[in-house]
């Protein structure tokens, strides 16, 4: 799975795209749907947090049933363009 994150700089996701993929067919795939991919526009989090039914915090992402291991990962690769990209920041400025 590849995926290309956009992230602003205060460090709230703008959304993802599927680059790459090999997921199954008709589950895995949901991923690239915008009914998931919506829950990560404009979230302002350091982490990312996988739920199942219902969000119940601003960082939550509820997976998609039957896609879980998918979804997660998507969460984990959104969460690592965030700690990447605000390490990133850190050593640009010197802090």
């Amino acid at each position: 799975l590849v995926l290309l994150v956009g992230i602003t700089d205060d460090n709230t996701v703008v959304g993802y795209e599927v680059a790459e993929s090999s997921e199954t067919p008709g589950l895995g795939t949901q991923i690239a749907d915008a009914e998931f991919k919506d829950q990560f526009a404009n979230k302002k989090a350091s982490q990312l947090t996988p739920a199942k039914g219902k969000a119940a915090s601003d960082t939550d992402i509820v997976v998609i049933t039957g896609a879980t291991i998918s979804s997660k990962a998507v969460i984990d690769g959104v969460n690592l363009a965030l700690s990447s990209y605000v390490a990133a920041k850190g050593v640009i400025s010197g802090e």
